[in-house]
């Protein structure tokens, strides 16, 4: 586990890694045009898969990083308080629902990605 000023640094080392990253993936939308969705018809910008395989994928780290951190990372007072351990019981049944369920849910003739 890490200390707590150790948790503090990397916090703010992940913040503005985050910061940083916004402001790249701003301007590089700015200048490039990528297509994506839907309409995205241009070969050479990657492979086209099925919806909900793409769905499930980019759902995925949603569902397994919180829940992991918040039961290896959080402190005792943190993980004992039932506020808490609700608000992430709400938070991993919505990402089970737009993770899993969803894509079962999906129409068969859904656009690939």
């Amino acid at each position: 586990m890490f200390s707590a000023m150790g948790a503090e640094k990397l916090l703010s080392y992940l913040q503005f890694g985050m910061i940083v990253t916004a402001f790249l993936t701003f301007g590089a939308t700015m200048t490039i045009n990528a297509p994506y969705g839907r309409y995205s018809t241009s070969k050479g910008w990657g492979p086209i898969i099925p919806a909900r395989f793409a769905w499930f994928v980019m759902e995925c780290p949603n569902l397994i990083i919180p829940p992991v951190v918040y039961i290896h990372y959080s402190t005792p007072e943190c993980a004992q308080n039932y506020s808490n351990s609700i608000l992430m019981s709400l938070f991993v049944m919505h990402y089970i629902n737009r993770t899993i369920l969803y894509p079962l849910r999906m129409p068969k003739t859904s656009s690939p990605m």
